[in-house]
């Protein structure tokens, strides 16, 4: 409602700075999409819509906007339903051709490229990064060295395996799993 009240006083001191036929000349689109926008708002913070209507209204709503709106919102849109899609695909077990598949008809040949570099990149540092946390976890639980040894020893395995971009991620994650505990 407080969007609403200042949308429309926004709309009121346009037309009485400019007349009415500039302002709407001017900001009438603008306006539009911000009000579908609070509608569209409205409809996804009502609980009682059942989410196939909501599905509907939405798309609805889309329909209203400028094309483009629409085209730039779809476009800005992509990298997270195509990675949606991906995470669909690998669920169902798809190969990596068929995520690269995907990837190339949303993004192009290039893009698709650099992305599956990127996933062998990630695959890689995942395994890494499980050997690692293996192998420290043996050298923690090892009761034969005293308790400085042992962090110490964890400190060299980090500094030994990793590189130093690597090595912040790697505290990053440990904190992050640390904090989730």
């Amino acid at each position: 409602a407080v969007l609403e009240r200042r949308l429309q006083w926004i709309r009121e001191e346009r037309r009485r700075s400019f007349c009415p036929e500039l302002a709407d000349a001017l900001f009438a689109e603008d306006e539009r999409v911000v009000a579908i926008d609070l509608e569209r708002r409205r409809v996804l913070q009502d609980a009682a819509i059942p989410a196939e209507e909501k599905a509907r209204r939405l798309e609805a709503l889309d329909a209203r906007l400028p094309e483009p709106v629409r085209e730039a919102r779809r476009r800005a849109s992509a990298p997270a339903r195509v990675a949606r899609e991906v995470e669909t695909l690998r669920a169902a077990g798809a190969s990596d051709a068929e995520v690269f598949a995907a990837r190339e008809r949303a993004f192009g040949t290039e893009a698709a490229e650099r992305l599956a570099l990127l996933d062998r990149e990630r695959a890689a540092f995942d395994e890494k990064l499980a050997a690692f946390v293996a192998e420290r976890e043996r050298l923690l639980a090892d009761p034969s060295l005293p308790e400085p040894e042992r962090a110490a020893q964890a400190e060299a395995l980090l500094e030994a395996r990793f590189t130093e971009s690597e090595r912040i991620r790697v505290r990053a994650l440990d904190a992050a799993q640390a904090a989730s505990r």
